[in-house]
């Protein structure tokens, strides 16, 4: 089986998504996560693509894309 492996970037509290074939196999992975604490409220499905819903203090880290708030 292929391993995954998330790293984030050592703040506080992060999350992720991951994504498994129908017979569990992993297909990809995402960190997010920032200086302060995240939270992942609610996952939905836009089709074949995951939307997620949460919230985040200062600045948040996605694939190397930052947002700020």
């Amino acid at each position: 089986s292929d391993e995954l492996v998330i790293q984030t970037a050592g703040f506080n509290d992060n999350f992720f998504l991951a994504r498994y074939s129908a017979d569990g196999e992993p297909l990809w992975a995402r960190s997010l996560g920032g200086q302060d604490n995240e939270q992942g409220l609610a996952l939905e499905l836009l089709g074949d693509e995951p939307v997620v819903a949460g919230l985040f203090r200062n600045q948040l880290e996605l694939d190397g894309l930052s947002i700020s708030g």
